[in-house]
């Protein structure tokens, strides 16, 4: 699994999905299997223009741009998407773009100033062996002011809130 760009090739490998267990927090003390995945938003953005040239089509046949710095952000996403579960961090809803999201800085510390961000999204899962989808629509660098942000969960409550309301969240 690579993108070849202007002749480099970017490896993705280390976006394959994997399993988190969030131990006994599930029904009568059972564990919840989360899938982590990662749409190519995390390594693309859109075009500056239509017509420009792209390198790739996203999940639902957009036309996208490789974005280098995108890129780098997703070489450590794996790690930082396992810490933000393993140490439940916060995260909160964020509305950009006519859609809803979660989002969370990825290093857990949510103080004013730029920091790389992740927009997730969480489904029930119909896979064997898995509760809950847990899917990074994108991870970028953004500007961020915490007295802006009202309303903090702990990404754990999110996943039980999927996994025991079988419902998206948010």
């Amino acid at each position: 699994m690579s993108i070849t760009v202007d002749g480099t090739v970017y490896p993705l490998s280390h976006l394959s999905p994997f399993t988190y267990t969030c131990s006994g927090v599930g029904r009568d003390g059972a564990d919840i299997v989360v899938r982590v995945s990662f749409k190519t938003h995390v390594y693309s953005k859109s075009l500056a223009i239509v017509s420009d040239p792209h390198h790739l089509f996203d999940e639902g046949g957009q036309k996208r741009v490789f974005c280098p710095q995108r890129y780098l952000i997703s070489l450590t996403l794996p790690q930082r998407c396992r810490k933000m579960i393993s140490d439940n961090f916060l995260t909160w809803v964020s509305e950009d773009k006519n859609t809803i999201s979660n989002m969370a800085v990825i290093d857990g510390v949510i103080r004013d100033g730029e920091h790389a961000v992740m927009f997730y999204y969480l489904y029930p899962s119909r896979a064997d062996g898995i509760d809950v989808e847990f899917v990074v629509k994108s991870s970028y660098m953004r500007e961020l002011i915490a007295s802006r942000i009202k309303r903090r969960f702990n990404v754990v409550q999110k996943i039980k809130e999927c996994y025991f309301k079988q419902k998206v969240v948010p």
